[in-house]
């Protein structure tokens, strides 16, 4: 059956929408860690946060002397790891993103345990074999904003939280914290930058 001009008009734009799809993807996606960038995660949280439990910030330790010690690669692998282990830890309901760098977010459907958070941060802090041959110990800093704290929260004021108390987490050597007003102070109403905090809400 031979193919007539009007099918191969189809076919290159079927083959150009496929294309563009493509580069919209890779737009959206962080390539190093097939995760939702700052912006797309933004509007991906902003759909999710009205019926959410918890909202979570992350920052990886340690990057800057694995990046340092052995090399740029190690630390992409470093960094593509822990993304996969928090997608992974928090489920598929979740929104993950990963800001930048060594930053990453997300918004959880359910309050999370303590328990939970421990086995979050254990989990990630698995030993990782690198590129290189050398088994690291992967840190990370979670803070965490959750539960009744969020009912009079925007998402901005919740990363905001979430920011304060993995700052908190890192000042501490590591781990999670969640968001204590009475240590931060009530939340300014302001477009904070997505960052990192915790905060506490309906049991998991």
């Amino acid at each position: 059956m031979r193919m007539t001009s009007t099918d191969a008009t189809i076919t290159q734009l079927r083959a150009q929408v496929a294309e563009l799809e493509a580069e919209l993807a890779a737009e959206r996606l962080s390539p190093l860690t097939q995760l939702p960038g700052r912006r797309y995660f933004v509007r991906l949280a902003e759909a999710a946060y009205p019926d959410a439990g918890a909202v979570v910030l992350g920052d990886v330790d340690g990057l800057k002397a694995v990046n340092d010690r052995h090399g740029h690669r190690a630390g992409d692998q470093l960094l593509a790891e822990v993304a996969d282990r928090l997608r992974t830890a928090f489920g598929r309901a979740s929104v993950v993103g990963h800001l930048s760098g060594d930053e990453f977010a997300a918004v959880l459907p359910i309050v999370p345990a303590p328990h939970h958070l421990d086995r979050v941060h254990d989990w990630i802090t698995d030993p990782l074999p690198l590129v290189n041959g050398v088994t690291i110990t992967p840190g990370i800093s979670l803070g965490v904003i959750a539960g009744d704290q969020l009912a009079e929260t925007t998402l901005p004021e919740a990363m905001h939280a979430a920011d304060l108390a993995m700052y908190a987490a890192k000042r501490a050597g590591g781990g999670w914290r969640r968001y204590d007003a009475a240590e931060h102070g009530p939340l300014a109403v302001e477009p904070a930058p997505v960052h990192r905090v915790r905060h506490h809400g309906r049991a998991a």
